[in-house]
């Protein structure tokens, strides 16, 4: 028996965590979760058979927020709930028991993390402390760090920001650090975006003229995009405010997108990243 929660590509990217709203009896995929309404969070869970198939009964499956930042721990993530459930072999979609309310503080704009633990298969080392939430090196941890922002109609080309941490939250460096920014093709992310409610796969958005990173506070006025690399000082401890910039055009075609990952690299490993997905909505042009 192996568990795994599946991880994305990139890594943070997972389509196999996911928000849904119930109203009315109703329930539906949420790809922009609001403040001040209450939300269900899910993860898909594979019991994979190894040998002979058998049940995983009472795997505790785990469910976690966090401000949008490139590295999540232990210590900066806040637990949601768990749930103890039975995993028979096959793909079992798991509900968090405990409603989940967005916070104020980056509106909306979450990371959340999905692990599974069971005596039979444990995740190791423990989770604790300082340490990063490690899903390329835990088939049982995955993590969803992508905001989906709508743009609005405007009288010429403007900038959408996306507020974001960067830095070393108690994480061991292999070399210089920095941030890139790239964007990613739509295709190939068909599990992410279905997971994110979109029935079918929006066309690529044209007309995007720049993009960057560059360090940011609340408040802040930005009339630049920024740099597609920044360096990140090593005298830098804890998460340091970094936005995410992207010039767009003035009325984007209805119901097309844009992919957007900001990566954190330790030397060459990437030691996290989160993601903005632009969307232009599916009636007029925005």
């Amino acid at each position: 028996m192996q568990l795994e929660i599946s991880d994305g590509t990139p890594w943070w990217l997972s389509p196999d965590i996911w928000v849904t709203e119930t109203i009315g009896g109703t329930t539906t995929v949420v790809s922009q979760p609001e403040v001040g309404k209450t939300y269900r969070v899910w993860a898909k869970v594979e019991n994979i058979t190894v040998g002979t198939p058998m049940d995983a009964v009472d795997a505790v499956v785990s469910f976690y927020w966090a401000d949008p930042s490139t590295v999540v721990t232990l210590a900066t993530a806040t637990l949601i709930g768990t749930a103890t459930v039975t995993l028979p072999p096959g793909n079992t979609d798991v509900e968090c028991p405990i409603d989940w309310s967005p916070s104020w503080v980056n509106n909306g704009h979450e990371c959340l993390v999905a692990t599974v633990d069971h005596p039979a298969d444990p995740i190791t080392p423990p989770l604790g402390g300082a340490a990063a939430f490690d899903p390329p090196n835990h088939r049982q941890i995955a993590q969803l760090n992508l905001s989906v922002l709508l743009p609005l109609p405007g009288p010429r080309p403007w900038m959408m920001i996306y507020p974001f941490g960067a830095g070393f939250p108690g994480e061991r460096r292999h070399g210089k650090a920095r941030l890139k920014v790239r964007r990613l093709p739509l295709a190939g992310q068909e599990r992410l975006l279905r997971a994110r409610g979109f029935k079918r796969l929006p066309a690529e958005m044209n007309g995007i003229r720049k993009f960057g990173i560059q360090p940011y506070n609340a408040g802040d006025c930005v009339k630049e995009t920024g740099r597609p690399s920044l360096p990140l000082s090593e005298k830098l401890r804890g998460l340091r405010g970094m936005a995410l910039a992207v010039q767009l055009p003035r009325k984007p075609q209805a119901g097309t997108a844009a992919l957007f990952v900001v990566e954190q690299l330790d030397g060459k490993r990437a030691a996290g990243g989160v993601g903005l997905l632009i969307f232009a909505g599916r009636g007029k042009s925005r």
